[in-house]
């Protein structure tokens, strides 16, 4: 099992994710692609990242700031290339931040505020949710910034240096003196920063840019550990076979798989192993959702209300070829977990109809994610035998069966790799 990357977006906020089901989608998508989260679909974004890096290092050299504040450099000039990107070339969608940069455009009439602090803040916790946050970790995997809070690898501040420094060194003073003391930034009447930054940051990539990005980001073969060309393959055919500006779903990916086979059955199989294990999360997941609207109930007569829903049997489940699922299930979660216990008693549930036993088997596996995390079951069955349901859900209309067959829940990463796909144009 391939796991080199964890996805900030993944890791469990509170007590969300009662089936632990991130941490399997997670791995299994880390089997196709290596370095990119459910965030980091935007190739500027990872343009801002490294020259807000860069900066901040060159602030540090020129003794502007202390090495402890380059950080609060790097988000000040987050907060410029927002504007920039949303002033200059009309960007809303692909800005973190966006709703907090259209208030401040409009409360300050173009004259907005770059401030390391709630002043100049586009998000709320812009250190947590904004790039530095997110799109940190998968440039480090992807073998663009060093460990440590500045700097770049050799071969990105090389990239940096030849591709934008042409442009910004004229502004390059008043940059660093903006993001080192903070200040305001003219977006109604440009001034030479605010120029400058507008044509690095263009939607459009230059070659060079294109070259580099696709090297780094989209193709991902830099990242230690990912077999060699695969995620490269993967990328020619996602903008070969499916459409790019849509979210990924079951037909995508069997459409991927089956073009998979003739270049690279090892992808092929990954893809397959990624269909498998959704065809059990995906309805797993619904049903738990079912079972947190169905307080007081009894299984049985829940199972009745199953049996009039989804008829014999969920499809796309297949428990014999699903074998191998079982020890990446309890390598995840660890082999005395319980979950993959759990996880196959679940989907022979499922894939014959037995939906009590695949009710019971997801209650018990609730309980052993919850007590992994030291906390207590959202449901049990009570003594007399009904539903004790502590954090109710609303109750939602369960799927059709045909529904069923098309259900998909999870990212496996493939959405972001679409985003910077089209952005960037397909592997060469």
């Amino acid at each position: 099992m391939f796991l080199t990357l964890e996805d900030p977006n993944a890791k469990i906020k509170g007590s969300r994710d009662p089936l632990g089901a991130q941490a399997i989608w997670t791995a299994f998508g880390r089997q196709v692609i290596a370095n990119l989260t459910t965030q980091t679909n935007s190739a500027r974004g990872f343009t801002i990242l490294l020259l807000g890096r860069y900066l901040a290092e060159r602030a540090i050299e020129d003794e502007r700031i202390s090495r402890e504040l380059a950080l609060d450099a790097f988000l000040c000039f987050e907060q410029v290339g927002a504007y920039v990107r949303h002033v200059g070339h009309g960007v809303s969608g692909d800005i973190r931040g966006i709703e907090r940069v259209r208030s401040r455009l409009h409360e300050h009439g173009g004259l907005v505020p770059i401030r390391a602090d709630a002043s100049g803040f586009i998000l709320g916790d812009q250190r947590v949710n904004g790039l530095w946050g997110l799109f940190s970790v998968s440039a480090r995997v992807s073998r663009l910034i060093p460990d440590g809070p500045v700097g770049l690898t050799p071969n990105a501040k090389l990239f940096v240096e030849r591709e934008y420094l042409p442009t910004l060194q004229p502004v390059m003073d008043r940059l660093l003196e903006l993001i080192s003391s903070g200040g305001n930034l003219d977006t109604s009447t440009p001034d030479a920063v605010f120029s400058a930054l507008r044509i690095v940051l263009s939607e459009s990539f230059t070659a060079e840019e294109r070259q580099f990005y696709g090297e780094y980001i989209r193709d991902g073969r830099h990242v230690r550990q990912a077999r060699a060309g695969l995620q490269r393959t993967f990328c020619k055919l996602l903008a070969n076979h499916v459409n790019l500006a849509a979210a990924t779903d079951r037909n995508d990916v069997e459409q991927l798989r089956e073009a998979a086979r003739s270049v690279d059955p090892e992808l092929a199989n990954r893809l397959n192993r990624i269909a498998r294990v959704e065809a059990v999360l995906a309805p797993s997941m619904v049903l738990f959702d079912f079972i947190l609207a169905r307080h007081h109930r009894e299984v049985d007569e829940m199972t009745e209300e199953l049996h009039e829903r989804w008829e014999v049997a969920v499809p796309n489940v297949d428990v014999q070829e699903n074998q191998d699922l079982l020890p990446a299930v309890a390598s995840i979660w660890g082999e005395t977990s319980g979950v993959a216990n759990c996880f196959q008693r679940c989907q022979q549930g499922l894939a014959t109809g037995n939906y009590g036993v695949a009710l019971r088997a997801l209650l018990q596996w609730h309980r052993y994610v919850m007590n992994s995390r030291g906390g207590a079951p959202w449901v049990v069955i009570g003594e007399d035998g009904a539903l004790d349901v502590r954090y109710r859900a609303a109750t939602q209309e369960l799927p059709t069966r045909d529904d069923l067959g098309e259900l998909w829940r999870n990212g496996y990463f493939i959405d972001s790799l679409k985003g910077v796909t089209r952005q960037l144009g397909q592997a060469a």
